[in-house]
């Protein structure tokens, strides 16, 4: 079936899109109503449940995209979804034990309401979330685009409903945003119910050759979740420990805005083109799949280069517009950790080789040694330059996990997009800031005119690579037209 490209990204963007406006709401209200101590604290918390998910639920997300298509071609689809929903059974029954053991124990002995609280309604949306990853896996392995942004479309309002509820009517407490999420999980998993196909009777026997597909895949990237917590979530962590609550709640809020601007490009680009560049792979060429991933990854810095320049001049106004004056302190984290966080989107597509020969150890391997940089240069730093210090270890140890993943794979697939390419991209974008710079220091003083100058700037830098970089963007459509999956 023919599957147009250019289409389904669209699409996946407007999901994309309505996550991040949501996001950006949250932190809008919170940066308004919270103070930074338990904002501090909400970000501890979901960071290390995150990890949790994470590390549990990647093995099922990732093993199915890698082999989902595999198993349709095999017309074994229907083992396939037995096998995971026993392997979903199964670890739903040693959560729910472990559950009833761990979670008393630890109410028992945490005397702060907040933290109290958000452990309650973390561990119970624990399960729910992992069933939603499990049913977005299968949804766009079938191509169901459209299917995904109604069920995120309703999952947003649901969610962003019941937190304005709690939050204005019953507490202003931030485990508003933890009850919206189980509730607008509960319907995201209800309109995705298209994604499963009826497999046969889940009581019979564990097919032991899927689970060893399933297991050999994903357990190896189990280390990846690790990583990345280590290289973000670690940074509050250690900053608690060292700075206090108030700071990590700086940080955390400066860090929260820079991800949900870039998450944006990160996500709708990354879930468009897992499963065709997979196909590619499989069923045309190595050249054909490493010609795809570098037009993609081209895309990737064209839209997130103007932007980062855009946050580097603008941070105090973004803080304004998504937080309050009392994250301005934030200015610094903010513009920094989108550095970070567009060299940690990039990290999708230099994993890409590994994933494609299913040596997916590889990506923990190289993941590993920048998790532990990143931990020896927060405890160097951070004592004597503060949460700032953080942001920019990040930098250091994403850069290493992109030059180390690279450097390993590039005789399996060459990714490098060229030299003449990205010497015209970052002219353009630094003809792009010299104006906006200008223009920031002898005209903007108010939001409006914030709005209007960085609109133009966006404009100037698309007549540029209209202009400089046509070739380029023919060459990309081109591509991007003739995908048949």
């Amino acid at each position: 079936m023919k599957n147009l490209f250019i289409k389904k990204s669209l699409l996946y963007f407007l999901r994309a899109l309505l996550s991040a406006i949501l996001g950006i709401v949250l932190i809008k209200i919170c940066g308004l109503f919270v103070n930074p101590s338990d904002y501090g604290i909400y970000s501890v918390i979901n960071g290390i449940y995150a990890l949790i998910v994470q590390i549990v639920f990647m093995v099922f997300s990732q093993s199915i995209l890698r082999y989902y298509s595999d198993f349709e071609n095999e017309e074994k689809l229907k083992d396939f979804y037995k096998t995971y929903i026993q392997l979903y059974l199964i670890v739903s029954f040693i959560y729910i034990m472990l559950a009833i053991i761990i979670i008393p124990l630890v109410v028992l002995f945490v005397e702060n309401y907040v933290y109290r609280i958000l452990i309650l309604l973390f561990s119970a949306l624990f399960l729910i979330e992992g069933f939603h990853v499990i049913s977005v896996s299968f949804a766009r392995c079938r191509g169901m685009a459209k299917e995904e942004l109604l069920s995120s479309i309703f999952e947003q309002i649901i969610k962003l409903a019941i937190f304005c509820i709690y939050f204005f009517l019953i507490a202003k407490q931030v485990e508003a945003i933890a009850i919206g999420t189980i509730c607008g999980f509960l319907v995201g998993i209800a309109l995705l119910k298209k994604s499963w196909i009826k497999p046969s009777n889940i009581f019979q026997g564990i097919d032991k050759k899927i689970v060893k597909d399933i297991l050999s895949f994903g357990l190896p990237l189990i280390g990846v979740p690790i990583v990345n917590y280590i290289l973000s979530t670690s940074d509050q962590l250690i900053i608690n420990m060292i700075c206090g609550e108030y700071d990590t709640g700086l940080y955390s809020m400066g860090y929260k805005i820079a991800s949900s601007l870039f998450s944006l490009v990160t996500t709708f680009l990354i879930t468009a083109s897992h499963s065709i560049a997979m196909k590619k792979y499989d069923l045309e060429s190595v050249e054909s799949a490493s010609n795809f991933v570098r037009k993609l990854s081209l895309v990737y810095f064209m839209i997130c280069l103007p932007l980062l320049i855009e946050v580097f001049i603008f941070s105090k106004y973004l803080l304004q517009i998504f937080a309050s004056d009392s994250y301005m302190d934030s200015a610094f984290t903010l513009s920094v950790s989108s550095i970070g966080i567009v060299f940690a989107g990039y990290i999708n597509y230099t994993n890409k080789p590994w994933e494609m020969k299913k040596k997916s150890w590889m990506i923990t391997i190289f993941s590993f040694f920048g998790a532990i940089l990143n931990i020896i240069l927060n405890i160097i730093f951070i004592p004597k330059y503060g949460y700032n210090a953080a942001a920019v270890t990040t930098i250091v140890s994403y850069f290493i996990v992109i030059v180390g993943s690279r450097i390993g794979s590039h005789k399996i697939m060459s990714l490098k997009i060229g030299p003449l390419k990205m010497l015209k991209l970052i002219v353009i974008t630094l003809i792009m800031g010299i104006y906006l710079y200008f223009m920031n220091r002898y005209f903007v003083n108010n939001i409006i005119i914030f709005m209007l100058v960085a609109l133009s700037g966006l404009l100037i830098y698309l007549g540029l690579i209209i202009i400089f970089m046509k070739k380029d963007i023919k060459e990309i459509l081109l591509e991007f037209k003739k995908v048949e999956y």
